[in-house]
């Protein structure tokens, strides 16, 4: 039974894939991600001050007015059965 369980776990680690360029935004957003926007009075960049860990994360803001700011990737996937992990904080408001 042993046996099995270790097959079993080398098979899910090979399975198990990132399919995300710079997924944890180690390097700068243009190194995997695209952005798209329709407006001008917007922020898009990486720091390190946006969540209490120390590794980097990613901000994009809209100010008020028309438009959105998009940032994001495509991506070939082998299947569609997947696990989809992801840390956001939205923030609303209005005015």
């Amino acid at each position: 039974m042993r046996y099995i369980l270790t097959i079993l776990l080398f098979i899910s680690g090979l399975l198990a894939q990132n399919l995300l360029v710079n997924g944890d935004f180690e390097q700068p957003l243009s190194n995997g991600w695209l952005i798209d926007t329709s407006t001008t009075n917007l922020i898009i960049n990486r720091a390190t001050n946006y969540d209490p860990d120390p590794d980097y994360e990613a901000l994009v803001q809209k100010a008020t007015g028309t438009g959105y700011a998009k940032l994001y990737q495509r991506v070939d996937i082998p299947s569609v059965q997947l696990a989809f992990s992801c840390n956001a904080k939205l923030i609303a408001t209005t005015t």
